[in-house]
């Protein structure tokens, strides 16, 4: 039996504790990837975690997902492994607790192994068909509006939502053509959801995007209706810089005459 399950938008490494952080060579230039953190595990957890962990955004992990699970077990100690494991366990410590807010990361740091931290947290703030979530969620989405913003800023603002309400759900499918049909229905809804909270001046492009069949994707809609922005813009700019130079113009043939 095949399933089809929903795609998280889930952050990308995971997180390490507060240690004591190795000296960076001078005038090091090297970037933050996983071979860097080993060596420098505070620095790439600052460069890869922005989004603190705040009770509310739970997400799934992503990446060293063996020390998550506990599939990747502690070796014997007299193992030669034990002090590499020893040490990427540290590692994503690290940036777990680094990805959260201090007050609750700071009871987890003393845990002894990555996956009692994830338990622990997973235990504690997993927000998968929490209700009174997903009621939050939707009201806001609901509530937006283009307003006095930019279609870009309200269209991530839409985005974000949509991204923090499908942490939420984890359906499972057991044809993966309903899944296809199903997430092509709800993009269909983000799409008018999208359109909907549009200001008027915008109008003229929501009717062309709503009279094809099918209707195109999010992405797609987005960059047509920011480029009729754009091209707004730029129109308003020239009538307004076509108004301003008449009176000049006036002035002149007045004082040529």
């Amino acid at each position: 039996m095949t399933g089809a399950q929903r795609n998280s938008t889930a952050a990308s490494g995971a997180p390490e504790i507060a240690r004591p952080s190795p000296t960076v060579p001078p005038n090091s230039t090297a970037p933050p990837s996983f071979a860097f953190a080993d060596n420098y595990p505070q620095i790439s957890a600052s460069f890869l975690v922005t989004t603190k962990l705040n009770g509310h955004n739970y997400l799934d992990g992503r990446g060293k997902i063996g020390h998550l699970t506990g599939e990747t077990t502690k070796p014997a100690a007299d193992d030669p492994n034990v002090k590499r494991w020893q040490s990427k366990n540290s590692l994503i410590i690290g940036w777990l607790i680094n990805s959260m807010e201090p007050t609750i990361g700071k009871p987890h740091l003393f845990l002894p192994t990555t996956k009692d931290v994830w338990e622990a947290v997973w235990d504690l703030y997993l927000d998968l068909e929490n209700s009174s979530q997903i009621f939050d969620l939707k009201t806001r989405l609901w509530k937006s509006k283009q307003n006095d913003r930019d279609v870009t800023t309200y269209y991530n603002e839409l985005v974000t939502l949509w991204q923090e309400l499908d942490q939420c759900y984890d359906d499972v499918w057991e044809n993966p053509n309903e899944a296809a049909r199903h997430m092509k229905r709800e993009e269909n809804d983000r799409v008018y959801m999208f359109l909907g909270g549009l200001n008027r001046n915008l109008d003229e492009v929501m009717g062309r995007i709503l009279g094809r069949k099918p209707l195109p994707p999010m992405r797609e809609v987005f960059s047509e209706v920011r480029c009729e922005e754009s091209r707004r813009k730029i129109m308003l700019h020239k009538t307004v810089s076509d108004l301003n130079l008449e009176p000049n113009s006036s002035a002149l043939v007045s004082k040529c005459i």
